[in-house]
């Protein structure tokens, strides 16, 4: 399964039949062509190839990559993909031009399908004093934290990639909201995201009573530029605070 961003390649072994060339000169080497092009037009101007190929021996991808090769010997190639960046599910389209010396190119077709994962919140709330959506969560210390309903409501499954993000140092503050790294999601189902309060050893302040941390929860699908955010705000309290988060 691929999705906006992701990267895949495949290995080819590609050889000459024996009466593909004669038999006067075995030592002989011939120049062979490996091109990949993309058939999508409206990709024309990315600064990246979308179908490319590249030699075992390198590792750098080119649209065409050439090499000497004698009769009997195989050249080992890969090609890859690198989806760009779209909107909706997609269908790319391409060719694999294999040529020996000035004989009629075989060309091959290359395709892959896209498609876009859909993630929602079952526990996204509204604060009306900002205008932003965001998840309200109760931190009460030496508590679990209840993890946080999503659902995945793509037809297929993934694996998204974990981060609380922000841009303050809480190095000095004296609590931080971390989360789990992965959680895999699977088809037309809910998953849940869990966070732990984590008390800041080193800092040397005096502890308060309650703390307010907001962060940016980020969801991101492996190997692929999709993800999703949301804003946080955990509310930190004492055991025998009766305060609550609405």
């Amino acid at each position: 399964m691929l999705y906006p961003g992701s990267i895949d390649e495949v290995e080819l072994s590609i050889g000459l039949r024996e009466e593909t060339l004669p038999d006067d000169d075995p030592s002989a080497a011939y120049l062979l062509r490996i091109i990949a092009l993309c058939a999508n037009t409206e990709f024309n101007d990315l600064d990246e190839y979308v179908f490319s190929v590249r030699s075992n021996e390198r590792y750098e991808y080119y649209e065409e990559v050439r090499f000497r090769i004698k009769k009997r010997e195989k050249a080992q190639v890969r090609v890859a993909v690198k989806v760009p960046v779209v909107r909706q599910p997609y269908h790319i389209a391409g060719t694999l031009t294999v040529q020996l010396e000035n004989t009629v190119p075989v060309v091959l077709p290359i395709t892959c399908r896209t498609e876009l994962p859909h993630v929602v919140c079952m526990k996204e709330l509204f604060e009306v004093t900002e205008g932003t959506p965001i998840i309200k969560i109760p931190a009460k210390k030496s508590v679990r934290i209840p993890p946080i309903p999503f659902k995945n409501c793509s037809g297929f499954g993934f694996v998204l990639e974990v981060e609380t993000a922000t841009t303050e140092n809480f190095s000095e503050r004296p609590y931080d909201i971390i989360s789990q790294s992965t959680v895999n999601c699977t088809a037309n189902s809910p998953f849940f995201v869990n966070l732990q309060l984590k008390t800041n050893m080193g800092y040397r302040g005096p502890m308060p009573v309650s703390d307010t941390i907001r962060k940016i929860l980020l969801l991101r699908v492996k190997n692929s530029t999709v993800f999703f955010s949301y804003p946080i705000e955990a509310y930190v309290f004492e055991s025998n605070n009766t305060s609550s988060v609405s």
